[in-house]
């Protein structure tokens, strides 16, 4: 057998070239996988579905699961399988507002990982109320006395009507006149002293009522008698409306 000889030159040259090569296998095994690119919304609202893409490799090929922590307290994985180069979608939808920062993971085989880091707005959603549905309010006055009814858009007094958009609220106000006192509100959805609250889910009518008072005489100076009459009959003035606006709304 013929033998072959190597000369020293060329037994370095490959003792180098092998430790190269190590070197080369070494670093590759203990880089970490790369990120390439995150894609996907800046802004959503409650409920809605965000969808993002995320791309990214490993100069070993040993990719092995990318995870996505939503910022909310859930996370979502998808496993790799040991490739160099992997992208893959991910969907999610959020019930908070705020902002969410999102942390994207990705792992390979070795255990090394890298992480980029993204945010999203979360606003909150409502269901907008057309404002080409407006219903009307009416206010009328009842009772012996006088005074002036007041809210957005209304001074009754002389202006006693308003449009508003479908479910305002309206908050009415009721200020006697000097020689009269407040006598209540008919009609609202709910009253509090001399405010008047009416939700406005159709064309609505509330009164309200003055009672008149002599000017040097308090109620309490008039006889007893002349008084209960006097409240027993604004007592049914006010049924009989109520009577009226319950048939009007």
């Amino acid at each position: 057998m013929k033998k072959i000889y190597l000369s020293a030159g060329f037994m370095a040259i490959l003792v180098l070239f092998g430790g190269f090569v190590a070197q080369v296998h070494a670093q590759a095994t203990t880089t970490p996988p790369v990120t390439i690119s995150v894609t996907g919304p800046a802004t959503l609202t409650i409920g809605q579905t965000g969808t993002w893409n995320v791309s990214a490799y490993d100069v070993w090929g040993g990719l092995s699961l990318m995870k996505v922590s939503w910022g909310d307290g859930t996370y979502s994985t998808s496993t790799l399988y040991g490739s160099s180069t992997a992208v893959r979608t991910f969907t999610h939808r959020y019930g908070t507002p705020g902002t969410k920062y999102i942390l994207f993971s990705v792992y390979d085989t070795a255990g090394f990982s890298a992480t980029t880091t993204r945010t999203v707005q979360i606003t909150s959603t409502s269901t907008p109320i057309s404002t080409s549905t407006l219903y009307t309010l009416t206010v009328q006055k009842f009772g012996t006395g006088g005074g002036t009814a007041t809210g957005p858009g209304i001074y009754c007094g002389t202006d006693c009507t308003e449009r508003y958009v479908a479910s305002t609220t309206a908050t009415l106000n009721a200020s006697p006149n000097k020689f009269s006192r407040f006598a209540g509100w008919a009609g609202c959805d709910s009253a509090t002293g001399t405010n008047c609250m009416v939700r406005m889910y159709a064309n609505r009518n509330v009164a309200v009522g003055f009672n008149l008072i002599n000017a040097t005489t308090s109620p309490a100076m008039v006889s007893a008698s002349l008084y209960e009459a006097l409240q027993s009959e604004l007592e049914g003035i006010k049924q009989r409306l109520l009577q009226i606006l319950s048939q009007l709304n």
